[in-house]
């Protein structure tokens, strides 16, 4: 944290620091600016796959096959037969399991576990009773525990979405100051760079930021509330959002520098291509 945030002050407030960062061009076999640089968006990369993980993935749309695909342009031909001797015996009858296979083929282009689940005959009544029974009483025990949950005494079995958004962003100061150092790193060295080592550098910070910003804009619109974070499901319900306090400082954060470099390097985008 000290050394981020050290860094942050640097790039702010002392401009000999930042040109000594600058000119550092001879150091192997990285010099302080690349170092600095991967440094910062190493916590971004982190950030992006603890976040990711979290999504919940939407549904995926079926595929149709291009119909151009489902007919052959032109006929297989056979293998030439092969001579056998003596003549091989062939059955004229249908064996069981064959005539069973067969049945389970389907027509309509279902897929075969539900085809052989349609096929096969309804599990008997003792059978299928212990499975109904386990989720009645999986549902009776959600109907009885959400009450303790909501009350003051259930805070602590919570599973909400504050501690899950904690847990996945842990060290979120860390991250705020990387973003803000790097982001006027970045700025100041239209002034100051005189090797210009920090612009071939511009594009993939920019890219880096509007990932990691993505990521976290898809976790704060659609968060995985769990069943046991009662507060957090009746916010929704009432149309408004939980606190998840790490992933909105961080996504500000971001917004901010990526509006700060854009700004001051709009005018020369075109040149760096």
């Amino acid at each position: 944290f000290i050394a981020f945030w050290e860094l942050d002050f640097l790039s702010s407030e002392r401009p000999d620091r930042r040109k000594a960062i600058y000119n550092d061009v001879d150091r192997k076999p990285s010099t302080t600016w690349e170092q600095i640089l991967s440094e910062c968006l190493r916590t971004l990369t982190e950030v992006n796959t603890s976040v990711s993980s979290l999504i919940i993935p939407p549904a995926p749309e079926p595929v149709t096959p291009p119909a151009e695909n489902l007919a052959l342009t032109a006929p297989l031909s056979s293998p030439p037969p092969i001579p056998m001797s003596p003549a091989p015996f062939v059955s004229t009858g249908r064996s069981p399991g064959r005539s069973f296979v067969e049945s389970m083929q389907s027509t309509t282009g279902e897929t075969p576990d539900k085809l052989v689940r349609s096929r096969l005959p309804p599990l008997p009544e003792e059978m299928n009773a212990p499975i109904v029974q386990a989720r009645e009483n999986l549902n009776s025990l959600k109907e009885y525990t959400v009450p303790m949950l909501a009350s003051t005494f259930g805070y602590p079995l919570r599973h909400t979405i504050a501690r899950t958004t904690s847990a996945a962003i842990p060290n979120h100061r860390v991250v705020c100051h990387a973003i803000s150092a790097l982001s006027k790193l970045t700025v100041a060295s239209l002034e100051e760079d005189d090797y210009g080592v920090v612009q071939n550098h511009v594009v993939g910070i920019l890219k880096a930021f509007l990932e990691t910003l993505e990521t976290l804009e898809r976790f704060l619109e659609k968060p995985p509330i769990h069943w046991t974070d009662t507060e957090s499901k009746l916010i929704m319900e009432q149309g408004g959002k939980p606190e998840m306090i790490e992933a909105e400082e961080v996504a500000k954060e971001l917004k901010d520098a990526v509006k700060e470099i854009g700004g001051a390097f709009m005018p020369h985008f075109e040149d760096m291509g």
